[in-house]
């Protein structure tokens, strides 16, 4: 084999290797630091790449890694990502995020679970009932305030119904729904009771928990 081959070769090979270099590299710098702060009732969280089709179809989400509040930081490429929070206390609904070129810092705050919530805020309902009876004094004694209801996000949302006790026939609907919430420590009643909430009326209200009231009879049904 002459000089110049072997010249040729390698050169060839050196090339292989600076444009695999750059290739590493620049596929490295694709990918951008993400930071997320973990509540402390989150014992973990799994990152899972959202398609580009079907985002809202969890089971077709690819898992990226997992990660907790030791080991909150990771490298990911730009798009869209579905967090799964993981932990005894609180919801694992999916949470979307958008990972951008720069600046990437995520609160990861889960609401409670319907379960913990059951378990753990039953105490506020006597005192929920009362705020009920104080806001209603005159009607109150005519209907029967369902107990327990759902307490919903942080344990400061809370919805019931309020149903008839002596319903005559052929008089309509007898059961209205109410929603309140905690705010300084004390409950108050934020929609007055109706038979189905509106959003465009109840801008102030979050969505979740004003369809919580309307399907009330879901919510009570899942354990």
């Amino acid at each position: 084999m002459n000089d110049k081959i072997k010249y040729i070769i390698s050169g060839t090979i050196i090339l292989l290797i600076v444009f695999t270099g750059l290739f590493l590299l620049a596929d490295y710098l694709s990918y951008k630091k993400v930071t997320f702060n973990i509540s402390s009732d989150t014992e973990s969280i799994n990152i899972y790449k959202e398609p580009t089709e079907n985002p809202k179809n969890n089971k077709d989400l690819e898992l990226i890694t997992n990660l907790n509040a030791n080991n909150s930081s990771t490298r990911l490429k730009p798009g869209n990502y579905s967090v799964e929070p993981i932990g005894e206390k609180v919801s694992n609904n999916h949470i979307s995020i958008t990972v951008k070129s720069s600046k990437n810092n995520f609160d990861i705050k889960p609401f409670l679970s319907k379960d913990y919530l059951a378990k753990s805020f039953n105490r506020e309902v006597p005192k929920i009932n009362q705020a009920i009876k104080a806001k209603f004094p005159k009607i109150i004694d005519e209907y029967k305030i369902t107990t327990p209801g759902v307490f919903l996000h942080y344990g400061d949302f809370y919805v019931t119904r309020l149903e008839i006790k002596n319903p005559q026939p052929r008089t309509g609907i007898d059961t209205y729904g109410v929603i309140l919430q905690k705010k300084d420590d004390k409950w108050t009643v934020i929609a007055d009771p109706d038979i189905v909430f509106l959003y465009r009326d109840h801008k102030d209200i979050p969505k979740d928990v004003v369809n919580a009231s309307n399907r009330f009879a879901d919510y009570m049904a899942i354990e």
